[in-house]
């Protein structure tokens, strides 16, 4: 068997499998659903908390921010500072006196607005038609028309304010730096714009409100405006700042989103005012706000290590009490596929792979045995049948001369030697049996009585003798030459040298079976022979001469009728000799023709 098959066939293969699909696949399967709610849920509380501290940013800024636009009204109801602004002339072409009042009213109240509300970091006051600027941080200089508004961010803003938001992110005019300004524009009835008033709020007042909001460790906040103005801590990090705002969506009340900046993914929350039109944004890396789905997947990651150490474990304990017993008894039955019976497996364990190498072991052994026993009967049973065509050879010579002799006596009238010669020659007839191996038990007791006649008349009176035949059984075919043995070797042996022996011969019906025997009136076989006679009868090897007639009735009981006994021997001192075997008369044994 090629080495890949058997590996794609082996157990522990399937073993392996198993237990990944047990160990491992469930496990996955609940760990990406756990994991998948639990990045939902941090999610849902990660929008929850910050969406919560932006609304509160918001409302603290907006709350803020409205309380001073009230502030910015009040002034621009003072028609003290209304009128002053109106009737405000070019600085060249000013009255002194009239344009000194006027200056003054116009920073009193100014000054007076700024200082209302400590949020407040300056007021900015320019008029259109006098080109002229105040700032109430700054007293009066000439050197302070040297502030160009041209391109400033201040009138930019202003200018930008399509949609009339009441604040906008823009740069102080005279230190460019980031402020809040209200812009409100002062004009008189059918009259051009008259001048241009904002108030403006340090940007600390919104960002010191952020910082106030807990937002978690390493959270950040910032505020844009209607056009994309920043304000944001110092401590931000611009790149990152820009990175949210240019992915933040279109105005909108409030939202998540994710970005990607530098390789890592931001995680932001935003936040419309539709009172200032701000977005207020918070923000922080994905990985602080899934710290709990990251130790989730450390611990999966842990527990995949140690179930493959337990996984590595368990095949090696499963090969090692298991598929190697297994694949061991696998090789030894290909060995004894291949012809070597000699293969034997450890038997040494006391569990169920134990017990199947035992039965295994003894398996071989009963099967190498009836290998061998079948290998030597075959042996017996052709030596036999080689041993039965040359004796029909013979008998069939002898038949043919004795029948010759018998007509020549009967032709010279001489009736004793033709009776003999017909006896003998009878006797060859029913040994010869046109070559049959089975004859009926009839033909057997004819055969036995020729026999016993032809000695009786070499023996004269030393020789007596009976047949004893039940004739129920006369139709019974069984093997000829099982008998006439025991009977010679009653003549040969048992009675030999006996001047009145006596020798007994009967077939008798023995419940399902028959029973032959053969007994004499001689001496008795002595211990020692007999002893010697059943171990020449246990013996395997058939060529041995000695007790070769016995041997072979056994081999013969054996093979056609699975007759494990044999022959059975009683004998005494001065008691004679009985020796007869049993036959069954049915289901493979003797059978009726």
């Amino acid at each position: 068997m090629p080495s890949r098959h058997r590996f794609t066939k082996s157990i522990i293969l399937r073993f392996v499998t198993i237990l990944l699909i047990i160990m491992i696949v469930p496990f996955v399967i609940l760990l990406l659903i756990t994991i998948s709610e639990t990045q939902k849920a941090e999610r849902d509380r990660a929008t929850e908390f910050l969406t919560s501290n932006l609304k509160i940013i918001s409302s603290t800024t907006d709350n803020l921010l409205s309380s001073i636009e009230t502030g910015q009204t009040e002034l621009l109801l003072n028609t003290s500072f209304t009128k002053a602004v109106t009737n405000l002339q070019p600085y060249s072409e000013r009255v002194e006196y009239p344009d000194f009042k006027a200056v003054q009213a116009i920073k009193r109240s100014i000054r007076g607005a700024a200082i209302k509300n400590d949020a407040i970091e300056t007021v900015y006051l320019y008029c259109v038609e006098a080109d002229r600027l105040f700032i109430s941080s700054i007293n009066w200089d000439p050197a302070y028309n040297q502030i160009s508004l041209e391109g400033s961010g201040w009138v930019q803003s202003y200018e930008n304010n399509t949609q009339n938001y009441p604040w906008s992110i823009t740069s102080a005019l005279e230190s460019g730096k980031a402020i809040l300004s209200c812009y409100r524009i002062i004009e008189q009835y059918q009259q051009p714009l008259t001048g241009l008033l904002s108030i403006n709020v340090a940007p600390d007042v919104v960002l010191g409100t952020i910082n106030k909001a807990e937002l978690g460790a390493g959270s950040m906040a910032f505020v844009t405006d209607a056009y994309g103005n920043l304000l944001h801590d110092s401590a931000a990090d611009a790149g990152v700042v820009a990175c949210v705002a240019g992915n933040l969506p279109p105005a909108s009340t409030s939202g998540t989103f994710d970005v990607s900046y530098n390789g890592e993914s931001i995680f932001a929350a935003y936040l419309y005012s539709e009172y200032s039109g701000f977005t207020y944004v918070a923000f922080s890396p994905l990985s602080q706000i899934q710290s709990a789905t990251a130790r989730v997947s450390n611990l999966t990651v842990w527990y995949v290590v140690e179930s493959i150490l337990v996984l590595i474990i368990c095949i090696l304990l499963v090969y090692y009490f298991f598929f190697r017993p297994i694949r061991s008894l696998a090789n030894g039955m290909q060995r004894f596929e291949k012809g070597d019976f000699s293969v034997k497996m450890p038997a040494e364990r006391s569990d169920e792979i134990g017990l199947i190498n035992r039965q295994f072991n003894e398996m071989t052994t009963n099967i190498d045995t009836l290998i061998k026993e079948n290998y030597v009967n075959e042996l017996a049973k052709r030596d036999i049948q080689l041993k039965s065509t040359q004796n029909q050879i013979n008998e069939h010579f002898l038949y043919n001369t004795l029948d010759s002799i018998h007509w020549l006596a009967k032709q010279y009238n001489a009736k004793g030697i033709g009776a003999m010669i017909n006896a003998l020659a009878n006797f060859y007839r029913a040994s010869l049996s046109n070559g049959r191996d089975y004859i009926t038990i009839g033909e057997v007791a004819d055969m036995i009585g020729d026999y016993l006649y032809l000695q009786r008349i070499r023996f004269g009176d030393a020789l007596r003798y009976t047949v004893d035949f039940d004739h129920d059984l006369s139709g019974i075919s069984i093997p000829k030459h099982l008998f006439l043995p025991l009977v010679e070797n009653a003549i040969g042996h048992g009675i030999n040298g006996k001047a009145d022996g006596k020798v007994s011969v009967s077939l008798k019906r023995m419940g399902g079976s028959m029973r032959f025997s053969v007994s004499d009136n001689g001496q008795g076989i002595p211990a020692h022979r007999l002893k010697e006679i059943y171990a020449h009868l246990a013996a395997q090897d058939i060529n041995t001469e000695d007790s070769f007639a016995l041997r072979n009735i056994n081999t013969q009981l054996e093979l056609y009728f699975g007759n494990s006994e044999g022959i059975q021997i009683r004998t005494g001192p001065e008691a004679g000799t009985t020796m007869w075997f049993d036959i069954p008369i049915e289901e493979g044994g003797a059978h009726n023709d």
